[in-house]
C-alpha cells in the first residue's frame, strides 16, 4: 500500500508510529499483572509471584504457564492450544478510541471520541473494573445526556472534585495518537492534547501531564532511530522542563510537574556519576511516585524511558538487557504501583524512538490486539482520504 502513503518522508515514520502504539500496548498488557491497585494484589489466594525477572524470562522464552500463576489479565488460548495472551486494560481501550477517531477524521472531533469511549465502556464489560470511578461517571453522563454541545462534552469532567476536575493520569496515558497525527505541528498538538484531556481530566495538572507526555512522544518520534544516535536524557529533561513550566504557570501557577522534572534531572545526574551507587526502582517510586495521579506517574514513565534508552546510566537492572525496549519495560514493572499505565507510557516512548525493531516478536505474540493496533498506526501514514474501516 506504499502508493497510499502521504509522501516518501511519511513512509519513514510508519515504523515509528507502529512502534509507538505497539509499545504502549505491550506496556499495558504486561504491566497489568503488577498493578497494585487491584484487590488480588499480594493477597493470600494470589498465586502470581510478582518477580519481574522470572516474569520477563518466561515472556521472552514463551514459557508462561496458563492459570493463576501467570498473573491477572492472562487469557487462555481458544481450544486449549498454545499459551494465550495478556489482555489490555482501560489504558489501551481509551487510546484505541482516540486513535481510531483521529486516524479516520484526521482532526480532533470530541463528540466522536466521546461516543467511541462511551460505547467502549458500556459494551466491553470485562474492562469495567479497570476504569476509575470518576471517568465512569463521565461516561454515564455522556450516555444519559448525549455529547453534543460544549457543556455536555466538557461539563461532566469540570464538575468533578468540587469543580477542580480530576488530576489522574488518564488524559496522558491515551495521548500517543495525538502526538503521531500532529508531530509536525507543535501548536496543533498541544491544543488537541489539552482539548482531549479536558474531556475527562479538567484539573490543570491532569491536562499539563498529558501535554508533557505528548511533548516527549513528539521528541521520540522525530529522533534518529539508528543505533548510532546518542540519546541525551538530560537535554530532553531540560527541554521538557522549560516548556512545561511555562504551560503550568499559564494554567494555574502551580508547578508540580516542573518540580518532578527537576527531581528526575537530579536522579539522572546521579545515575551518570561514576562513583555513585546505582539508582534503584525504589528511588523512582519514593521521589517521583507510581500511583494513578498525573504527577505520580508521567515523569516516572519518562525516567524509565530514559534509563532504558540511554547507554551510560547506572540503574539497578537485575539482568541488563541489550534491548532498550526490554530495559524500559523492566524499569517500569519494577516500579510497581499503577504499573500498566507507567509501563504503557514508558514503552510507547521507546517504541516511538526506536521503532518496531526493538520490540521482540515473542513479546508481541503474548499481547492482545496487536494486529488492530498495528493497522491503526499504519493508517496515520496514509492519505487523508484513504478508506479505512475504523
Amino acid at each position: 500500500q506504499t502508493n497510499l502513503l502521504k509522501d516518501e518522508r511519511e513512509a519513514g515514520f510508519v515504523d515509528k508510529y507502529v512502534g509507538c502504539l505497539q509499545g504502549a500496548l505491550v506496556g499495558d498488557c504486561l504491566g497489568a499483572p503488577f498493578d497494585s491497585s487491584f484487590e488480588s494484589f499480594h493477597n493470600e489466594d494470589d498465586l502470581f509471584d510478582y518477580d519481574v525477572t522470572s516474569f520477563l524470562n518466561n515472556i521472552r522464552t514463551n514459557k508462561v504457564l496458563p492459570g493463576p500463576s501467570a498473573g491477572r489479565n492472562r487469557k487462555a488460548a481458544k481450544g486449549g492450544s498454545g499459551h494465550g495472551h495478556y489482555c489490555y486494560t482501560d489504558v489501551t481501550a481509551t487510546t484505541l478510541c482516540l486513535a481510531k477517531s483521529l486516524a479516520r477524521k484526521r482532526r480532533f472531533d470530541p463528540a466522536d471520541v466521546a461516543v467511541r469511549m462511551t460505547n467502549e465502556y458500556f459494551e466491553n464489560e470485562p474492562l469495567d473494573r479497570e476504569y476509575g470511578n470518576a471517568v465512569r461517571d463521565v461516561f454515564r453522563k455522556w450516555k444519559h445526556d448525549g455529547v453534543h454541545g460544549e457543556e455536555r462534552l466538557y461539563g461532566p469532567a469540570r464538575q468533578q472534585f468540587g469543580g477542580m476536575g480530576s488530576f489522574g493520569s488518564g488524559a496522558a496515558m491515551r495521548v500517543a495518537p495525538v502526538a503521531i497525527l500532529f508531530k509536525d505541528d507543535l501548536d496543533a498538538m498541544i491544543e488537541t492534547t489539552i482539548l482531549q484531556a479536558k474531556m475527562t481530566h479538567a484539573h490543570p495538572t491532569g491536562i499539563c501531564a498529558a501535554v508533557l507526555h505528548a511533548l516527549a512522544l513528539r521528541d521520540a518520534l522525530l529522533a534518529d532511530s539508528s543505533n548510532k544516535a546518542i540519546f541525551n536524557g538530560l537535554a530532553l529533561l531540560d527541554q521538557l522542563t522549560e516548556r512545561i513550566e511555562t504551560i503550568e504557570e499559564e494554567l494555574d501557577g502551580f508547578r508540580p510537574l516542573t518540580y518532578k522534572l527537576h527531581v528526575a534531572r537530579m536522579l539522572l545526574v546521579d545515575s551518570v556519576t561514576l562513583d555513585h551507587l546505582p539508582v534503584e526502582p525504589a528511588d523512582l517510586v519514593r521521589l517521583l511516585g507510581n500511583d494513578m495521579t498525573a504527577q505520580g506517574s508521567v515523569v516516572t514513565a519518562l525516567v524509565c524511558y530514559i534509563f532504558g534508552c540511554q547507554e551510560n546510566v547506572n540503574f539497578k537492572f537485575i539482568n541488563r538487557s541489550d534491548n532498550p525496549f526490554m530495559r524500559t519495560l523492566e524499569a517500569a514493572l519494577r516500579c510497581g504501583g499503577d504499573a500498566d499505565t507507567v509501563a504503557s507510557m514508558a514503552c510507547s516512548l521507546t517504541g516511538a524512538r526506536k521503532g518496531t525493531k526493538v520490540i521482540p516478536a515473542v513479546v508481541l505474540r503474548q499481547c492482545q490486539a496487536v494486529e488492530t493496533v498495528t493497522k491503526i498506526a499504519e493508517t496515520f501514514a496514509t492519505e487523508p482520504n484513504f478508506n479505512c474501516d475504523l
